[in-house]
């Protein structure tokens, strides 16, 4: 689980330089990093700093899952080193008629893993969460149309992926359009 989560987050810093249209919905919504406000970066080009993405690869595993993800920026971010990300992946099946459901935590590699959350959080001070031994919680999603979703976090808590005992809990919920690439 922790290397799809690099790989999402190379990813996504990759492409996260390439301008992706899409509406420019204004963020909506509460979110809370450790009772902190998360200021919602708003989706404004050509600053990468302050561009909510979505990605959904394509095709599906052998399993018939699809899987999307979601990356939410800090909108008080000016640079790279103040910038805080929010990333998660979710995995659902293919015969399910839409992303929209409350996600738990569940380790992929049991034999039947069914739908999933994956959720973490980076910033100056580290890396925390990524996969079923450093994160507890679930994530509601909801797909609103146009690639603007709302995505509700249930007391989220990732723990420090280095091993350390410091945690982030996230709580609260964003609502809005998504950069697709």
């Amino acid at each position: 689980m922790n290397k799809i989560y690099k790989l999402a987050t190379i990813l996504f810093l990759a492409l996260s330089l390439v301008n992706c249209s899409n509406d420019d919905d204004a963020p909506s919504g509460t979110l809370f990093v450790n009772n902190e406000n998360f200021i919602i970066g708003t989706n404004v080009a050509p600053s990468a700093l302050h561009n909510n993405t979505t990605f959904m690869p394509g095709g599906t595993d052998a399993e018939d899952y699809n899987t999307r993800g979601f990356f939410i920026t800090n909108g008080d971010a000016t640079t790279e080193a103040n910038a805080k990300v929010v990333s998660v992946i979710i995995r659902y099946p293919t015969g399910q008629a839409s992303i929209n459901g409350t996600y738990g935590i569940v380790d992929i590699n049991e034999a039947n893993p069914g739908a999933f959350v994956a959720c973490s959080f980076s910033d100056s001070t580290g890396e925390f969460g990524g996969d079923p031994d450093t994160t507890t919680g679930t994530i509601t999603v909801t797909d609103n149309g146009n690639n603007n979703f709302k995505l509700v976090f249930n007391n989220i808590v990732l723990k420090d992926i280095e091993g350390g005992t410091a945690t982030k809990t996230i709580t609260g919920y964003c609502q809005t359009g998504f950069y697709s690439f």
